[in-house]
């Protein structure tokens, strides 16, 4: 048995070479010349990227969820959450290597067709607009203390959120 077989899945038939046409699902169509390949992020840019939603998410919610469980079962729960997320993040690679699709938009097409792209397309959109949204909250609230404005001065407060944005 050859090591660089792969296993048939029962959920995903390995997909034929890519045409030169690619196509969305509004139906926009462009050809891509021979060299031309999808475009992807540097491994410096997507290191960035993982740490930025690592670090952004988890500087505001882990400090709170650990006060609230204990130290001991946070941390448990913390080591738990990674093996779950390394599990899952395997996955989805062995299934877009066995599929031949390189972005996550294009895996979740494969699997549930052209409403899979737009669910993805949508929650990814919906999370960082999420995020942006309470970094927003987070940097109105600790800016105008910074710059000692008055609690009880609703539009001074607003207006030093409309500076920092």
């Amino acid at each position: 048995m050859s090591l660089h077989k792969i296993n048939k899945s029962p959920f995903f038939a390995p997909q034929p070479p890519r045409s030169h046409i690619l196509t969305t699902p509004g139906g926009s169509i462009s050809r891509l010349k021979d060299d031309d390949e999808e475009p992807k992020s540097s491994l410096r840019g997507a290191t960035f990227n993982l740490i930025n939603a690592i670090v952004g998410a988890g500087i505001v919610g882990i400090p709170f969820a650990i006060s609230q469980c204990s130290l001991v079962l946070g941390v448990g729960m913390i080591l738990f959450f990674a093996i779950l997320t390394i599990k899952s993040l395997r996955l989805l690679i062995e299934t877009a290597k066995h599929v031949d699709v390189s972005s996550y938009e294009r895996l979740a097409e494969v699997g549930f067709g052209p409403s899979g792209f737009v669910f993805i397309s949508v929650a990814m959109f919906i999370m960082s607009y999420g995020a942006m949204v309470g970094y927003l909250m987070i940097v109105k609230e600790n800016l105008s203390i910074l710059l000692g404005v008055d609690e009880s001065d609703v539009y001074m407060s607003r207006a030093v959120l409309t500076i920092s944005r």
